[in-house]
């Protein structure tokens, strides 16, 4: 399949782009011809460590999931969007979550979505970087993509994490795979310097790619995709547009009588600002055959798993200058902050 042409370059005064690992050590890089795919980390299930039947209720039970759904066991930081659309750009303000614990996950991404009438027909694609040692065996920040045609039912075709089931397919070339095979090798640091990557995901004669940290990685299939029909998705909400974009921070905490300690992303509040608390610069909206919008939202979706006392989020601003068209801030120290509970 054939990407769309690689977006315009957004550079922003005081951030600059982050560096992949195999960027920054060449000597990880594959042979020519070849990409590096990511492998999967099932040693608890080997070693007996999780009980499970089998490997998909192992992936199940160990491998928390994103969600753009306020559901239990979560908090966010969100902003949504609800206009019609064929994908979204944005910037992604990278740091390297702190005090997540083995079976919690934090992340920061972007949803591209139709709900659906229920939980169960949620259909989406989600592309962004989390921390969940449960999946991938360590403590590092992966690129991850995720996909959705039934809400949170995993298996071919059906949902789930980067190439772990049959629906992602890694574009020819691509410099690196999604999850274990895509770290990051730069941070953000406390009043030092920022790193960003560019994050994108555009429906494109008939396939949903996804472009990260300048690279056309991958894309999901639809059925008006010309791969072949086995490789097809049966996307019924998402295969000519979406319904709602979502830019958010997330974590996952799966006994929070007491909320977990997690970082989301840079462990302080959206009211430190630049340098200090992580952002999510010009979020776009994608329309086929037109111009791109602005992302829209200007008050923080604020549902059940909104809590300002654990992780805060701050309005989009906007006119900032030297490439600072639309931002916001994200985060929080959860637990460590004395009112959060």
């Amino acid at each position: 399949a054939t990407p769309p042409p690689l977006p315009s370059v957004s550079t922003a005064a005081g951030a600059r782009p982050a560096m992949t690992e195999l960027e920054a050590d060449p000597a990880l890089k594959p042979p020519a011809g070849t990409i590096p795919v990511a492998r999967l980390y099932l040693d608890p299930y080997v070693n007996g460590e999780v009980r499970a039947r089998d490997l998909a209720e192992y992936m199940e039970i160990a491998w928390p999931k994103p969600s753009p759904a306020f559901v239990n066991n979560r908090l966010y930081g969100a902003h949504i969007d609800s206009d019609a659309n064929t994908g979204t750009d944005g910037h992604i303000n990278l740091w390297n979550y702190q005090e997540v614990a083995s079976d919690e996950m934090s992340l920061l991404q972007s949803a591209t979505l139709c709900r659906g009438s229920t939980a169960d027909a949620m259909e989406a694609i989600e592309v962004g970087f989390q921390k969940l040692q449960s999946k991938y065996g360590d403590t590092n920040v992966h690129l991850f993509t995720f996909f959705r045609t039934a809400g949170g039912a995993t298996g071919d075709r059906v949902g789930g994490y980067n190439m772990d089931v049959q629906g992602f397919i890694q574009a020819a070339g691509a410099p690196f795979s999604p999850g274990a095979g895509m770290n990051t090798s730069t941070f953000s640091t406390i009043d030092g310097t920022q790193y960003e990557c560019q994050i994108e995901t555009q429906l494109f004669q008939g396939n949903w790619w996804v472009l990260a940290c300048g690279s056309w990685i991958g894309y999901y299939p639809t059925q008006n995709s010309t791969v072949d029909a086995g490789s097809r998705i049966a996307f019924d909400l998402i295969g000519t547009s979406a319904c709602e974009i979502d830019w958010y921070g997330e974590i996952f905490d799966p006994t929070p009588t007491t909320w977990t300690n997690a970082d989301m992303g840079s462990g302080r509040f959206a009211s430190e600002a630049f340098g200090r608390a992580a952002y999510i610069r010009e979020p776009f909206l994608l329309h086929a055959g037109a111009d791109s919008t602005w992302f829209a939202s200007s008050v923080p979706a604020t549902g059940n798993g909104y809590d300002p006392d654990c992780y805060s989020l701050s309005e989009i601003f906007a006119n900032g200058g030297d490439g600072w068209g639309r931002w916001f801030y994200v985060g929080g120290p959860g637990g460590n902050n004395v009112g959060c509970n």
